[in-house]
């Protein structure tokens, strides 16, 4: 016959099956069956799995850029919209004859600029000759070089390293001797590059 007991485990009631044997005489006593441990009742404890660890969010870096809590700061450029760190202008200048010419780049810093670097491309139709440069900001602040490229005369301001360009309007200028008739400025062109921190923007324009 069977015998059903119940095991008592954290106050919830488990059926267990015990097999026992009848006693006959006639049949040598066997030892009473001991119930099979239960395995349920059994615990073990057991460490809880770690959350697989991700990595921090954020765009990709640039090689060389300090990653995030090392405890450097990083200096990955953000591009930005120009009118944000500047506005700039190109102009012929009213004292423009038909012997000596001048044309003006206007830059309106809107907030101070760690880097900057004006261009300025005249071209070589009706033949002008470079007779210098100069601009509003102190002198020692900038490189200054005229070259010759593509058919036309590069005049380049570059702001040395640490300088910096305050807020407000600047001047720069290049300057040309002519051979005595009006010079056409339709294809003359600039390119302003700033930054201001990690932030960088290019401005390019031309002269009506």
């Amino acid at each position: 016959m069977r015998v059903v007991a119940s095991a008592v485990r954290g106050g919830e009631p488990k059926p267990q099956t015990v097999a026992s044997t009848p006693t006959d005489e006639s049949t040598p006593d066997r030892p009473t069956a001991t119930p099979a441990p239960d395995r349920s009742a059994t615990s073990s404890t057991r460490r809880p799995s770690e959350p697989a660890r991700t990595p921090p969010k954020g765009g990709p870096t640039r090689s060389g850029d300090t990653e995030p809590g090392s405890g450097r700061p990083g200096d990955t450029e953000q591009a930005v919209p120009a009118a944000k760190l500047l506005w700039a202008d190109g102009s012929i200048d009213p004292g423009t004859s038909a012997y000596w010419g001048q044309s003006n780049i206007t830059v309106n810093v809107k907030k101070p600029l760690t880097e900057l670097t004006v261009e300025l491309d005249i071209t070589r139709r009706d033949s002008p000759k470079t007779s210098g440069s100069w601009h509003s900001l102190p002198a020692d602040d900038f490189e200054v070089s005229v070259s010759e490229s593509d058919g036309a005369y590069r005049y380049r301001w570059t702001l040395k390293d640490g300088r910096t360009v305050p807020t407000g309007e600047h001047l720069f200028a290049g300057q040309y001797n002519l051979t005595g008739e009006q010079r056409d400025a339709g294809d003359d062109a600039y390119t302003v590059h700033a930054g201001a921190g990690s932030e960088q923007a290019q401005w390019k324009g031309d002269f009506e």
